[in-house]
């Protein structure tokens, strides 16, 4: 998560209820997706950006035990919930980076690796150079990116939701995970950052969580679109809740849901 505006900021409570209520919901499927591809590398030098609150860092340690393994977040505040929860590894180490301005060397890594990230970089062509610099000749960016939020129907129900509510000056915030999938734009912007292999993969998966208030729960807490509704009118959070979660029942059930995702799998080679 490269993210720092007032109202798009993973920081205070936000990290924590992310990390229970929306792990399962729509993260883990797709760390689990990108350790399988991580594995047909087998990098024995790993930066991950955007590590958030660890959700595939967690991974990491076991699957490439020989690998040295940097984890990073332009934010303290997920590093802090990653580092609560996850063990200490000899060969795992934190640091807070800015993915447009990384203070590592040149050709330092084989792999470097992003899941939903990518698309809060605050200037996406600046990291592309970046992320090229770290990576050793020959060596692999693999990151994920939403999909249009038409495919991703618990954040496309939040959006909804939250507009009704506020239908003048809605919060935005959830067309933003969702506004960096264009492949021409992708794959031109990684060219322009000297890459000289791409391709993109469109994957589709589904989110698990125990109950539909669990979910609108996460969806509106664990979210930077807490921030922006409590500074308009956080009282509303209950009854927004209570109809997202009632719109969540509607269309997967009343506990155990599962909920279909789409994102795209991007990679490239130096």
């Amino acid at each position: 998560m490269e993210i720092l505006t007032e109202t798009t900021a993973y920081a205070g409570s936000i990290p924590a209820i992310y990390d229970r209520y929306l792990a399962s919901l729509l993260f883990e499927p797709y760390a689990a997706e990108t350790l399988t591809r991580l594995k047909a590398l087998q990098p024995t030098s790993l930066l991950e950006l955007a590590s958030g609150t660890g959700i595939l860092t967690r991974l990491l340690p076991e699957a490439f035990p020989d690998a040295q393994i940097l984890a990073s977040d332009i934010h303290p505040d997920t590093l802090q919930v990653a580092r609560q929860k996850i063990k200490d590894h000899y060969n795992l180490r934190w640091e807070v980076i800015d993915a447009t301005h990384m203070p590592l060397e040149d050709a330092e890594f084989d792999v470097v690796v992003a899941n939903f990230g990518v698309m809060f970089f605050k200037d996406k062509p600046q990291a592309f150079k970046e992320v090229m610099r770290v990576l050793k000749p020959g060596g692999t960016f693999l990151f994920t990116v939403w999909d249009s939020i038409a495919f991703n129907t618990a954040c496309n129900l939040a959006d909804t939701t939250v507009a009704r509510f506020f239908p003048a000056n809605t919060p935005g915030f959830f067309q933003l995970p969702y506004s960096y999938n264009d492949d021409y734009i992708i794959k031109r912007s990684l060219h322009a950052a000297g890459f000289s292999e791409t391709d993109i993969e469109v994957v589709s998966l589904m989110g698990y969580s125990p109950s539909p208030a669990d979910a609108a729960k996460g969806l509106l807490q664990g979210t930077p679109a807490n921030t922006a509704i409590m500074e308009r009118n956080g009282a509303a959070l209950p009854a927004m809740e209570a109809a997202l979660a009632e719109e969540l029942r509607m269309h997967f059930g009343s506990k155990d849901i599962h909920v279909p995702m789409q994102a795209k799998v991007v990679r490239a080679v130096k």
